[in-house]
């Protein structure tokens, strides 16, 4: 059933005026139509477009810019939330100019006292800490690979000496358990 905008207004709570400037704005686009220079409201599709497309804060003002009435002169119910054309997920919550320039404040703030940290050396670039750790890694393996070599003398004599072939088969084992060890914390993230 198609009804009008004033007829609207008073079915959603608000005033004529609004529903002409949420009309007008492009808020209301496939529930409300000219028929024969009329406006005319499909009630379903608009009240889908009006949670949709208008802001909360403003979505029950009336003339006197107090809180709209329902029947019986009681506040009406809450709408369901908004959902999207889709008609699957909620739309997001938009919030007020007031919010986002509180947000973007905050943001500014932080950004700044980042820079401040970054000027009085309290930051470092992460590329140059990338760097550093990827050096001090590189040490550090190359000191363990070294190890098997620095300990053979001293495995020979723990055991009352060995040939060349023992020294090779026991450097081998060493290094291929340290190489496992260090690929296994290369890996490690």
């Amino acid at each position: 059933m198609l009804i009008t905008p004033d007829e609207y207004a008073k079915q959603r709570g608000v005033s004529g005026r609004a529903v002409r400037k949420a009309i007008a704005a492009g808020r209301l686009v496939q529930g409300a139509f000219r028929d024969g220079g009329r406006w005319k409201i499909d009630p379903a599709v608009a009240d889908q477009e009006w949670q949709r497309n208008t802001a909360p804060q403003f979505q029950r003002e009336n003339k006197g810019g107090g809180r709209a009435k329902g029947e019986g002169g009681r506040p009406p119910r809450a709408p369901a939330a908004a959902v999207s054309a889709a008609g699957d997920a909620p739309m997001p919550k938009v919030p007020s100019q007031a919010q986002a320039a509180a947000v973007r404040t905050m943001y500014q703030a932080r950004l700044l006292e980042l820079d401040l940290k970054e000027r009085q050396a309290q930051l470092v670039p992460k590329a140059e800490v990338d760097r550093v750790w990827f050096e001090e890694g590189r040490r550090v393996r190359d000191a363990i690979r070294r190890t098997p070599q620095q300990m053979i003398g001293d495995i020979a004599r723990a055991v009352g000496g060995m040939n060349q072939e023992q020294r090779a088969e026991v450097l081998l084992i060493l290094e291929r358990h340290l190489v496992k060890t260090l690929e296994g914390l290369a890996g490690a993230d």
